[in-house]
């Protein structure tokens, strides 16, 4: 249905996959992470900027400086000349859409995750569910703060205070995904781990949005 008419096959084709950037295979996101292995080559990538992912490490300086715009300088005919408005615009509203499609990937799991609370289930497992529910409630927060996140750092100045909103948005977009990624598996899931990156992301998100706050008074 969604490829009847012209040109609409395309434009589905473009709005949920990426090129995988090694074999430029069509990828289809099928969970809430950024972390991409590509199933044909098993090229490892950022699915938000499309980086390799071992450029994405501590030792490269943070999971997601991918979430920083620098100005970059286009050479074009011996002169160089200031990456355009629109590129500026597409790096904030490519983000942007990429934190809703991943809060929508939680709300989908956390329906999926209370259908099987309401029937009988062990002690154990009810458990867990329940430790996995919570989790993607707050990753629904989480995403949505930090989609929201983009649109404020779209129009902040430069300056030392908008690279230390940088810090804290690079901080919760780095433990929000890693606790998506622990969610991805309800039978192998590591609840302690997983109660402890709940209450890691809630009090990110509380620190992101009191300097948000604090801005608009400043």
């Amino acid at each position: 249905m969604e490829c009847d008419g012209d040109g609409r096959d395309l434009r589905f084709i473009l709005k949920i996959s990426k090129q995988c950037p090694n074999c430029k295979i069509a990828i289809q996101r099928i969970s809430g992470c950024n972390h991409i292995v590509c199933g044909i080559c098993k090229h490892q990538f950022c699915w938000s900027c499309l980086g390799d992912w071992n450029q994405h490490g501590d030792a490269t300086g943070g999971f997601y400086e991918c979430n920083v715009f620098e100005t970059r300088l286009v050479v074009e005919q011996d002169k160089e000349e200031p990456s355009s408005l629109g590129d500026r615009l597409s790096h904030f509203y490519d983000r942007y859409e990429n934190h809703e499609q991943c809060r929508l990937f939680a709300v989908e799991k956390k329906k999926q995750i209370e259908v099987l609370l309401e029937d009988d289930l062990k002690e154990l497992r009810a458990r867990r569910l329940r430790i996995i529910r919570d989790a993607l409630a707050q990753l629904n927060e989480c995403r949505r703060i930090l989609k929201f996140s983009y649109v404020s750092l779209y129009f902040m100045e430069e300056g030392s205070r908008k690279k230390l909103f940088e810090h804290l948005q690079e901080m919760l977009e780095k433990n929000t995904d890693y606790l998506q990624e622990l969610c991805e598996d309800i039978d192998t899931v590591n609840c302690d781990r997983v109660r402890t990156y709940t209450r890691l992301n809630q009090k990110l998100s509380i620190k992101l949005l009191e300097d948000v706050k604090a801005k608009e008074q400043g």
